[in-house]
Formats: structure tokens, C-alpha cells, sequence
């Protein structure tokens, strides 16, 4: 079957050649590539008539000449306006620059993905989307970065996003709201726990300071002066413990000034001076009454 199907093929092909254009046309074979051909012409007399019409013969011989931009610029195809979205600290200039364009560029020629790239470059630039919007505009979206904490370390402190990149242009004094991380390695660790203190608002709420140790493990600073030893490994275990302690008893209200949790199955808490003394004077009490009455007893 399949030999039969070709012998009909090669027969039909050889009709088609041996018939004229009309014979073909009135068939319905007609190789397509003459109306593709016939069309180009066709555009291309139509703009060299109306160029000379026009009186613009000379300038169409110049922009073919000049090749995309001198195209570009005859059609109307050149940068005009550029809209910016996304930015509220990144200065235009600075944007503008790194995009590497001017009024009057062709858009046929602006490379979009180069421009992204060189957007991306700038500090405060986490992500940039160009676009060309035909015929003369091009938009620009782009998400900055947004500061995240106060990074201390070796008595000095910088603003820092979430991965830890120092954000140089701002100024502390006007972030105080934000948390304060200290010590090295804080600044690439921190988003890590506080995605983890976020559990818990009650906790989170009274946080004052993250103090990175060894760059093993934290000890969270509170509002109330009660500092929170938390292990190397177990860290989301360790909070929820502790939220229940407090849910449950009160903890984080208490007059105390530390929670170990850095010893497996077991929870150290240290009262504060006053309230040891307080502890101290009661226990005596109950010994020294104990003792009047064992005394009593003997008389």
C-alpha cells in the first residue's frame, strides 16, 4: 500500500510541475511561495513610490544605510517615554544610567534582558523587569530591597535586608522600630529565627535584641530584661516550650532573669537577686517556725 501511495505522489508532483501557473492556480496548487514573493514586491514599490512621491527618495537611501536605527527612527520606533514602577529610594537617575538608554534610541535595538541585568547591579535593586511597549515607550518594574534589622557587631551597626546585605544608604536612627541582631554571623541567620519567633507573636512581642553566640546559637534579649538561652539544634521545639510555659504559669512575667533550654529534657531558670533573697528569707522562715515547733512539741 504504502509503495502504491507514493507512485500517486510522484505522479501529482510531476503534474504540477508540467502544468502553467494558471493550470495551477485554477487547481489549487500553487506553490505559496510566489504570493510571499509577489507581496514583497508589492510593499516594497509601495513604499519607494510613496518615498518619491514624498520627495524622500535621498532619506530612504540614507536610512538604508544607517540599517536598524535609521529604520527605527523613520517608522517611529525610538524611545520616547520611560516608565518607572517599584521604586521609592532608588534615585531615577541612578536607574536611568544603568539602563543605558536616551531619547531617540531605537526600540528595535534596545536589549531588554542587558538592561534588566545592569538594573539588578544597583544596591537597593533585588528584581527588575524591563519591557518594551511598541511603538516608544519603555516600562521598568522593579521590587527593592527592604531593610530588616539593625545589624550590631564589633560596636558597629548597619541596616540590613533579609539575606544580611548591608543597606549603606540609611541612616539607624531613622530605623530604630526595626530588631536588633548582634554579633558575627548574625546578619545571614537572622531571618531564619525570627521566621521562627513569628510563631509565637506573645514571644516575638518582647524581644529586644538577638545576640548570636559563637555562630552556634542564640540568646534572645527580652523587653523585661529576661534573657533566653536557646540550643544549637531544636530551636522551634525550645519556643514552643517556652510559649507554653508562659501560657501555662506565667514565665516570661515572673521575676526572673534567665531560661536555659541549651541541656536535652531539661529547663534551668535563674530568679533575679531580689527574688533569690526573697526565696532565701522564706525558706528560713519555714525552717526556723519548723524548728519552734519541733521544740515545743519536746517540752
Amino acid at each position: 500500500m504504502q509503495s502504491v501511495a507514493r507512485k500517486l505522489l510522484r505522479r501529482s508532483a510531476v503534474k504540477t510541475n508540467e502544468r502553467g501557473f494558471w493550470q495551477n492556480y485554477k487547481h489549487g496548487t500553487v506553490d505559496m511561495r510566489w504570493f510571499a514573493f509577489a507581496s514583497s514586491c508589492f510593499l516594497a514599490a509601495s513604499l519607494i513610490y510613496g518615498a518619491y512621491v514624498g520627495g524622500r527618495l535621498g532619506q530612504v537611501n540614507r536610512i538604508l544605510r544607517l540599517g536598524v536605527a535609521g529604520i527605527s527612527s523613520f517608522v517611529g520606533l525610538t524611545v520616547e517615554n520611560v516608565t518607572l514602577t517599584g521604586r521609592k529610594r532608588a534615585s531615577d537617575a541612578e536607574l536611568l544610567a544603568a539602563l543605558g538608554i536616551e531619547r531617540g534610541d531605537s526600540m528595535l535595538k534596545f536589549d531588554t534582558d542587558r538592561a534588566r541585568a545592569r538594573l539588578e547591579k544597583i544596591g537597593w535593586v533585588s528584581k527588575a523587569s524591563v519591557h518594551r511597549l511598541f511603538p516608544n515607550t519603555v516600562l521598568i518594574d522593579i521590587e527593592e530591597r527592604k531593610p530588616f534589622a539593625i545589624w550590631q557587631r564589633g560596636g558597629r551597626l548597619s541596616i540590613i535586608d533579609e539575606k544580611g546585605l548591608p543597606l549603606g544608604a540609611l541612616r539607624v536612627e531613622d530605623h530604630g522600630y526595626l530588631p536588633l541582631v548582634v554579633g558575627y554571623g548574625a546578619a545571614q541567620k537572622a531571618r531564619k529565627l525570627y521566621r521562627q519567633i513569628s510563631v509565637y507573636p506573645g514571644i516575638k512581642s518582647l524581644v529586644r535584641a538577638a545576640v548570636r553566640v559563637a555562630d552556634r546559637r542564640w540568646n534572645l534579649r527580652l523587653l523585661n530584661g529576661i534573657t533566653i538561652n536557646l540550643p544549637e539544634t531544636g530551636v522551634p521545639e525550645a519556643l514552643a516550650q517556652l510559649a507554653k510555659l508562659d501560657e501555662d504559669n506565667g514565665l516570661l512575667s515572673r521575676d526572673i532573669v534567665l531560661v536555659d533550654f541549651r541541656i536535652v529534657d531539661r529547663v534551668t531558670i535563674r530568679l533575679s537577686d531580689e527574688a533569690a533573697r526573697r526565696r532565701a528569707a522564706s525558706f528560713s522562715d519555714k525552717a526556723e517556725k519548723k524548728s519552734k515547733k519541733a521544740g515545743e512539741r519536746k517540752t
